[in-house]
């Protein structure tokens, strides 16, 4: 279980970014908000 987070790692991805970590994080706002 998870928050309710924006999160990558794991094959988890936000614009192509950050899929290869070998964990589970949460991207703060100010990276994916304009």
């Amino acid at each position: 279980d998870i928050p309710d987070e924006f999160v990558v790692g794991y094959g988890l991805d936000f614009a192509e970014l950050y899929r290869n970590l070998p964990f589970v994080g949460v991207l703060k706002p100010e990276v994916f908000s304009d």
